[in-house]
This record gives structure tokens, sequence and C-alpha cells, in this order.
């Protein structure tokens, strides 16, 4: 950071910023995709064996999805203490 001015590191704060929101939309989509497995899981319990795979379809929906969720709720955790470190680093320049 050192070789970079004021005003690109702010350019690069507003960038990473900009991608935060979109990282946070796709959490969104992962926590949808969790709830329609859940959905999927409680349709199963109606009974047949077509039902049954269908669960079983929702319960890998979830899994993989929840997964994601968390992945992506760290990259915006790291992401955002990087945008901070990056604004720190903007004021402590003369």
């Amino acid at each position: 950071m050192n070789n970079l001015n004021k005003k690109q590191l702010i350019n690069e704060a507003k960038a990473q910023t900009k991608a935060l929101y979109i990282i946070k939309k796709w959490l969104l989509y992962a926590i949808g995709m969790s709830s329609l497995g859940i959905t999927l899981v409680c349709f199963s319990f109606l009974g047949s064996i077509t039902y049954t795979t269908v669960g079983i379809i929702g319960i890998i929906c979830t899994t993989l999805s929840v997964i994601v969720a968390l992945l992506i709720n760290l990259g915006i955790k790291r992401g955002t203490k990087n945008v901070e470190q990056i604004l720190i680093a903007v004021e402590n320049m003369k």
C-alpha cells in the first residue's frame, strides 16, 4: 500500500465495497436455496418413494447451500476488514 497514493486507495476501497455489496446478494441467494431445501425435506414427509427422493435432494441442497453461505459470510467479514484497513491507511497518509 506504500506505493499507492490517497486517491488510488480510496478508489480501491470503493471498488471493494461495491464487490462486497454484490457478494451480499449471493449470500441471500444461498440462504434462499437452503430454505428451498428445507421445504423439500418437509415435503418428503408425505410418504411415497418419490417423496423420499425429493427429501434426499432437499437434504443435499440444504447442506450445500449452508456451507456456501458460511463461506460467503467469511469472505464478507474478511473483505469488510480489508476495506477498513485501507481506510485507516488513507487516514494515516500525510
